[in-house]
């Protein structure tokens, strides 16, 4: 597949956020991911997906970043 936004609509977006209030495991987001995909555009996903959840991409920015009072700097 070509690198294209998949996810380009806001219901697409909106759909797949709530996801994560869900407490579903990886797979069954994965899985959430492609029926939402399918209902909204009507075509299969056939990529891969990868979930990244929003806590661990904070907790790897904090361990890259440096916090100061007046900026934040890498």
């Amino acid at each position: 597949m070509s690198n294209e936004e998949l996810l380009n609509t806001d219901i697409l977006r909106a759909r797949v956020m709530d996801l994560e209030y869900e407490n579903l495991t990886n797979k069954e987001v994965e899985s959430e991911i492609r029926r939402i995909y399918y209902e909204v555009t009507g075509k299969q996903l056939f990529t891969d997906v990868t979930v990244y959840h929003s806590d661990d991409v904070l907790k790897e920015h904090k361990k890259t970043t440096i916090e100061t009072d007046f900026l934040l700097a890498r």
